[in-house]
């Protein structure tokens, strides 16, 4: 990692950093290139966890404008997001599953965005209408309910949304 940021990389990102529940004393790179880890409902959230990405987050401090993401999956998405991002120690933004369901409505967004502010005020959120594991917003958002000529209309009002949350965006 200290060698691509070095490069330029301006961001490091812990995909499923939950899930990262190894003892610190384990190396961390086995020869295959991979991380182990277990993934298990009772592997997540470990204090172990914790303890690493304090110290991935103290390196990448070192490297100036850096930021580590991370992707946190799991029942009580915003509550473990901000649990992850949370302090000086902690990762710069969790990636949001918050609004990648099909449901849509203004209380559903509304809520959405309250629950973060409403759990913490220092944590910083990022926020997604789409990635590459569901349909995009216009599609799974607009289809039935917006009539075909005004989706273009309809994209560019989620775009607008979603760039005028309070936190990181995310674009797909």
């Amino acid at each position: 990692m200290p060698c691509s940021t070095r490069r330029g990389s301006g961001s490091i990102a812990a995909s499923t950093a939950s899930a990262w529940t190894w003892p610190i004393s384990t190396p961390t790179i086995r020869p295959s290139g991979t991380i182990p880890r277990r993934i298990g409902r009772a592997d997540r959230g470990q204090p172990e966890t914790f303890a690493f990405l304090a110290r991935l987050r103290a390196l990448m401090d070192g490297y100036g404008d850096r930021m580590t993401v991370a992707e946190i999956a799991g029942d009580e998405t915003v509550r473990q997001q901000i649990e992850y991002v949370d302090g000086p120690d902690q990762l710069h933004t969790a990636y949001s599953f918050a609004f990648l369901r099909d449901a849509f409505s203004a209380p559903y967004l509304r809520d959405g965005v309250a629950a973060f502010p409403a759990r913490s005020a220092t944590a910083w959120p990022s926020w997604a209408f789409s990635n590459h594991d569901v349909p995009r917003v216009v599609t799974r958002w607009g289809g039935t309910r917006v009539p075909e000529a005004d989706l273009p209309a309809f994209a560019r009002t989620m775009l607008t949304l979603l760039l005028t949350l309070r936190g990181t965006p995310f674009l797909y």
